[in-house]
């Protein structure tokens, strides 16, 4: 007896292969933290406003003809927010300790 190979008519005769936009990714990423911080900050502050604004912003900047750039253009905006420092009157969280 000996073993042949047949293929089936289930096998592909091609091969996709996926390559991630990491540019897509980390806008992603930013957007989940951005809409984290809108569904946990109170609904009065002024920092859940702006989060509102920001994914507005980001929503308006998208052209989908243009991906590669909107997301550029968008990624600095997520960026811009996220690297704002928090309000002068927030708590500061300072540790120290021994070995």
């Amino acid at each position: 007896m000996s073993l042949t190979y047949a293929p089936t008519l289930s096998m592909r005769d091609s091969v996709e292969i996926a390559v991630p936009n990491k540019i897509a990714w980390k806008l992603f990423y930013d957007m989940q933290i951005i809409v984290g911080m809108a569904n946990e900050l109170p609904n009065e502050s002024a920092r859940a406003h702006e989060t509102l604004y920001v994914c507005n912003q980001v929503v308006d900047n998208y052209d989908w003809h243009d991906a590669e750039g909107s997301l550029q253009k968008c990624l600095q905006i997520t960026g811009a927010f996220l690297s704002k420092k928090a309000a002068p009157n927030v708590h500061r969280v300072t540790a120290e300790g021994n070995w």
